[in-house]
């Protein structure tokens, strides 16, 4: 911080006068400092309490984030899933129209060995 030197208005001013600005400006300077020490002291109070509260706002931005990462991750396992289960019903489907069509060929097969003799083999 930077003090002003006093200023010399008159030439003929006295030791006497030079002196108070002197100790005006003392005191001035003194007061700034007192105010300052102050602020800092006010600043050390208050600085667990702000450390408190970014430790809670980290901790819940946490959380949120965690939350939507695992939202999207069960998406993601649901969407998996269901390919699965559709894939599944798909490979269903075609094995029972297989087994309809081998059926119907078995008993095609059947018939034609019953009403023919027994020849077919």
């Amino acid at each position: 911080m930077q003090v002003d030197k006093p200023a010399m208005n008159n030439a003929n001013e006295s030791p006497a006068s030079a002196l108070e600005v002197i100790r005006r400006e003392e005191s001035q300077a003194l007061l700034r400092l007192a105010a300052q020490r102050r602020d800092a002291e006010l600043q050390l109070v208050e600085a667990p309490k702000r450390v408190q509260e970014m430790l809670r706002e980290a901790d819940a931005q946490g959380r949120r984030e965690a939350e939507a990462h695992k939202d999207a991750m069960l998406a993601e396992v649901e969407r998996e899933a269901q390919a699965i289960i559709d894939r599944a019903n798909a490979d269903g489907e075609r094995l029972n129209q297989l087994g309809h069509l081998q059926m119907e060929t078995a008993i095609t097969r059947v018939m034609a060995i019953v009403i023919g003799g027994g020849n077919e083999a």
